[in-house]
């Protein structure tokens, strides 16, 4: 009978491996990693979900190796989400 439990799950597809036997930096390099891998990001200027109040402004982020930083703002909804797909694209295909 396999194993049922969390620990016997493997990680999503997209994601690098989580060890790397014989590499002394992989918990570095896992520490430095974005969380769940979103290196930019936006949110509501008035706090809330992302999904509320879509004309109002948006802070923009960029993650930058430690924590998220402060970039930009965007005017509304839509054009804070071209910003983030527009960003992600670039770093997925560099």
């Amino acid at each position: 009978m396999p194993t049922v439990g969390r620990h016997a799950r493997p990680g999503p597809p997209d994601q690098p491996p989580r060890l790397t036997p014989g590499d002394p930096l992989t918990l570095y390099y896992l520490r430095r990693r974005a969380p769940e891998n979103v290196y930019h990001r936006h949110r509501p200027a008035g706090g809330g979900g992302v999904h509320v109040r879509p004309q109002e402004p948006r802070i923009l982020d960029s993650w930058d190796g430690f924590r998220y930083l402060p970039i930009g703002i965007a005017p509304d909804l839509d054009a804070a989400r071209t910003w983030a797909r527009t960003l992600s694209e670039r770093t997925s295909t560099a």
